[in-house]
C-alpha cells in the first residue's frame, strides 16, 4: 500500500488539501459556494424580469387607413360635383347655389378629415394608441 501525503495548502480560493497530487476543496471554501449560487439566483430572476413585449398598431393603422380613404372619397365627391355644374338653361340640374353649397359642406368636411389626420398620422399617436403584448 502507498504511503498517502496529506499536505495542507491555503490558496487565493480557500483552503484546499493534497492528497497524492490531487487538490480537494475544504469546508472553507463553503462562502464562495454560496456566493456562486446566490449570482445565478440573481442572474435566472433577472431573466424572469426581464419582459419581452410585442407592439401591435394594426388597429391604429387601419383607423388612419380609414380616414384617408374618407379623405379620398369626398375628393371625388368635391370633383364630381365641380363636373355636375351645368348652364343655367337647363331645368333638371340642381341650381348654382345648391352646387355651390354642396361643394362648400364637401369641403368642410374635407378640412376636419384632413385636421383627423395630420393628428393621427405620426409616430407620437401610433405609440401612445399602440397595443402592447407579453411574449411567452
Amino acid at each position: 500500500m502507498a504511503m498517502q501525503t496529506l499536505k495542507d495548502t491555503f490558496m487565493p480560493y480557500g483552503r484546499f488539501k493534497e492528497i497524492n497530487g490531487n487538490y480537494a476543496q475544504s469546508k472553507t471554501d463553503y462562502a464562495e459556494r454560496v456566493k456562486e449560487k446566490q449570482a445565478a439566483l440573481r442572474t435566472e430572476k433577472a431573466k424572469e424580469a426581464a419582459e419581452v413585449c410585442v407592439c401591435n398598431t394594426d388597429k391604429v393603422d387601419r383607423e388612419i387607413e380609414k380616414l384617408k380613404e374618407k379623405k379620398r372619397e369626398l375628393e371625388q365627391q368635391i370633383q364630381s360635383a365641380f363636373g355636375d355644374e351645368t348652364p343655367s338653361g337647363y331645368h333638371s340640374m340642381p341650381s348654382g347655389d345648391k352646387v355651390e353649397r354642396k361643394i362648400q359642406e364637401l369641403e368642410k368636411k374635407l378640412a376636419q378629415v384632413e385636421q383627423e389626420l395630420s393628428q393621427k398620422d405620426n409616430d407620437t399617436y401610433r405609440k401612445q394608441h399602440s397595443e402592447f403584448s407579453r411574449m411567452t
